[in-house]
């Protein structure tokens, strides 16, 4: 271990007391996506319970909803707080709770912090993770930060000993004096930070006095185990093959993780072959023009959810101009196929199609190269609906059929 002759600790953004910061944040309560801001909870105690991930906190938010209530009659209010979407909430919160989900009942707003900017503010945000930590943070009734904690207790510790603290700081006022604002006598450390130094200076020579750890016997042993380890022969990796198999079932695909780092879409793509019109998409005209007509009739309103109706394109009977201005749809852009507007770029060629749903967020082409490809699209981080609505529209297509 390496300790420079002084070290610089970094530490919270805001005091503690401290005012509360501002702004908005989008988030999710009672079925419906929201904005909300610290202010509009002025007159009550709130009490912003940051986690690491939705579909893995599911008994930790449970602990605080069922305790609610009481917070409410002491005049206070919990919310959640994590990097996922708003819509992500929204969808883990209907979920049934043998799916991992609190079926729509959750007593609590949950709020969404993708960049970790508010989080960030009380040392609670992992930024190599790109998550929250999970933690507790208390602004009183006037918008003070009066409590911000890390804890390591059960969930129902942490809820229950939350609100012990929430009675105890209501019993005990801070005074205007002792209140500072977040950017009060901060001194940056470099271009890109606001965070103070601390005025704690470590001595090189004084930490490293009397330590000497190199001839520790522990750590003897450890250090010859990695050496064994390190001669050892790499397992022979084997090789398996198998037919490609779409069978993530909904319950799987909402307890995947969505990516944490920013992304500017996800996109999931499955390409079948129908039985009876040959095993790929090299096919006869005559055969190509059923296919598309049977697509047709199966991505009709009669066979399709809400969210999968939409409008079929045969691509061929589009003269060059249509062709261009249909393709500089954003949707082709993030699913990228943009390039299919340069004139002679594709030969549409009898029974080639698109669909496209109404929401663009949902391509099906027909007789392209594979007999079908369907493609699920959306920007951000949420993959988990890209997959869900990729899964429905196989599902729905192969019941029509």
């Amino acid at each position: 271990m390496g300790v420079t002759g002084e070290l610089n600790m970094k530490f919270s953004m805001l005091a503690v007391p401290g005012a509360a910061p501002g702004g908005e944040i989008l988030g999710a309560e009672n079925g419906k996506e929201k904005k909300f801001t610290i202010s509009e909870y002025k007159g009550r105690f709130l009490v912003i319970v940051f986690y690491h991930g939705d579909w893995e906190c599911q008994e930790h938010l449970q602990a605080f909803s069922d305790l609610q209530e009481k917070f409410r009659s002491i005049k206070a209010e919990v919310v959640g707080c994590s990097v996922d979407s708003s819509k992500g909430h929204l969808v883990w919160m209907k979920t049934d709770k043998s799916d991992g989900g609190f079926g729509g009942n959750l007593k609590l707003a949950l709020w969404s912090d993708p960049a970790g900017s508010l989080s960030d503010q009380f040392d609670l945000y992992d930024a190599e993770e790109n998550q929250c930590l999970d933690g507790v943070v208390i602004i009183d009734e006037g918008g003070v930060v009066r409590h911000a904690m890390t804890t390591s207790l059960e969930c129902t510790d942490t809820a229950r000993n939350t609100f012990e603290m929430v009675n105890m700081l209501k019993k005990y006022k801070v005074d205007a004096k002792d209140v500072k604002k977040s950017s009060s006598k901060t001194t940056s450390t470099s271009s890109t930070t606001s965070r103070a130094i601390s005025p704690v200076k470590l001595d090189r020579a004084a930490m490293e006095k009397d330590w000497d750890v190199s001839e520790d016997p522990e750590l003897l042993k450890v250090l010859n185990m990695a050496k064994m380890l390190g001669r050892a022969q790499p397992p022979k990796v084997q090789t398996y093959s198998k037919n490609p198999l779409f069978d993530l079932l909904p319950a799987t695909i909402r307890r995947l993780v969505n990516p944490k780092a920013p992304v500017k879409c996800c996109v999931a793509s499955l390409q079948r072959n129908l039985a009876g019109f040959g095993p790929n998409g090299d096919i006869s005209k005559n055969q190509k023009i059923q296919l598309e007509n049977l697509m047709k009739k199966v991505m009709g309103v009669a066979y399709m959810p809400e969210d999968l109706t939409g409008k079929f394109s045969s691509l061929s009977k589009l003269n060059q101009r249509e062709q261009s201005k249909f393709f500089s749809a954003d949707i082709f852009s993030l699913t990228g196929d943009a390039w299919m507007k340069e004139p002679g770029s594709v030969e549409w060629t009898d029974g080639k199609g698109v669909f496209i749903n109404n929401y663009s967020n949902f391509i099906l082409w027909v007789n392209l190269e594979d007999q079908l490809r369907l493609v699920s699209v959306a920007k951000g981080q949420d993959l988990k609906y890209v997959l869900l609505r990729l899964q429905k529209a196989v599902a729905r297509i192969e019941e029509a059929l």
